[in-house]
């Protein structure tokens, strides 16, 4: 008999052991799911919010273009308008240069050339630039 209670209490050791390595087991595979299953939730919303972020972007990219297209006509008016603007100043420069060899012409006149002008003549030939 006392083989006999030598090995059940060996075998029990055994079973008990056993049950333990089982119940550890059991819990490191549930655990192990658990975390795979967070992980997998975690890596599902950053795949999310890639998406959202390259619709984002894409967008982005789009009214960035528009917008590079506007200044771009932008600057395409703002150098025609600087362009007729210095060719409207040079044709005042010229016409002032006219306007100043009438004016030299009137003012170094002789005498004998005055004569009677009417007055409505007179005022608009006086307002002339």
């Amino acid at each position: 008999m006392p083989l006999m209670q030598l090995l059940g209490g060996t075998a029990m050791k055994w079973v008990a052991g056993a049950a333990i390595a089982v119940l550890l087991g059991g819990g490191a595979w549930l655990y192990h799911g658990w975390q795979v299953s967070r992980l997998e939730a975690a890596v599902a919303a950053a795949e999310s919010d890639l998406a959202d972020m390259r619709d984002n972007r894409d967008q982005w990219r789009a009214s960035a273009g528009r917008w590079e297209e506007r200044a771009k006509r932008l600057e395409a008016e703002r150098d025609a308008a600087r362009e007729a603007q210095q060719a409207l100043r040079a044709e005042l420069d010229e016409r002032e240069a006219d306007y100043e060899a009438l004016r030299e012409r009137i003012a170094n006149a002789p005498d004998e050339d005055d004569g009677p002008v009417a007055p409505v003549l007179r005022d608009t030939l006086e307002a002339l630039p």
